[in-house]
């Protein structure tokens, strides 16, 4: 054969070798970014699962106590009744002895009270009102 020819043909025969390993290398290279978002998206997915379930807690709890605060709320509207009754009460029998009701300090602390328990219902009621989850 003439030796030129085989010149030629050792020189095709290591850029064939060379498109082969560049093609491979390309083939490499988006595998590896295959597994890259691979792992990028697991990692997300129990990252957002894991939020989710806390999400989900929380609001399972919330909703518990305005339960409760429901609850309480009722009771503290019964004791307002009684406080009210009570005090009308005891403001009649002070005035028929001529007497103030201001001047009794466990009146004065029970008014208070009052005042502070029907600010609180008020409160807990616009609170439990609100849709959660």
């Amino acid at each position: 054969m003439n030796p030129q020819l085989n010149k030629v043909f050792s020189k095709l025969a290591k850029e064939d070798k060379k498109t082969e390993l560049a093609s491979e290398k390309v083939e490499l290279t988006i595998i590896q970014d295959l597994k890259s978002g691979l792992n990028k998206t697991n990692s997300q997915i129990d990252a957002l699962v894991k939020s989710e379930d806390k999400l989900d807690k929380a609001i399972n709890a919330a909703n518990k106590v305005a339960e409760e605060l429901k609850s309480v709320n009722k009771d503290s509207k019964y004791i307002m009744s009684d406080i009210s009754n009570v005090i009308t009460l005891f403001e009649q029998k002070t005035k028929e002895l001529g007497l103030s009701a201001n001047d009794n300090k466990t009146y004065k602390e029970l008014v208070k009270n009052q005042k502070e328990l029907k600010s609180l219902i008020v409160t807990i009621n616009k609170l439990t009102s609100k849709s959660i989850g």
